[in-house]
């Protein structure tokens, strides 16, 4: 966590009504990621390499993609992504 916390990839979420510190992901801000970029990014982490079409229908409920050209638009701007560390 506390790696996480130097790179700016987590952080404190804002919740008040615990005793706990608990976390959250920075990613989407860290990398200045829209919602298919990180539609896009959560499905390949937790699915591994897939095509566009499957891409497509498995990130519908976090963004709905018109035809499979956005999504490989998406994909190419994630590949041009430099590490910020």
């Amino acid at each position: 966590m506390r790696t996480l916390k130097e790179k700016e990839l987590a952080g404190p979420a804002d919740t008040n009504d615990s005793r706990v510190t608990k976390y959250g992901h920075r990613l989407a801000e860290a990398f200045n990621f829209d919602a298919a970029r990180f539609a896009i990014l959560c499905v390949l982490s937790l699915r591994g390499p897939q095509t566009p079409g499957e891409l497509r229908s498995r990130t519908e409920r976090m963004h709905k993609f018109d035809d499979l050209s956005e999504v490989q638009s998406g994909l190419q701007r994630l590949m041009s992504v430099s590490r910020p560390w």
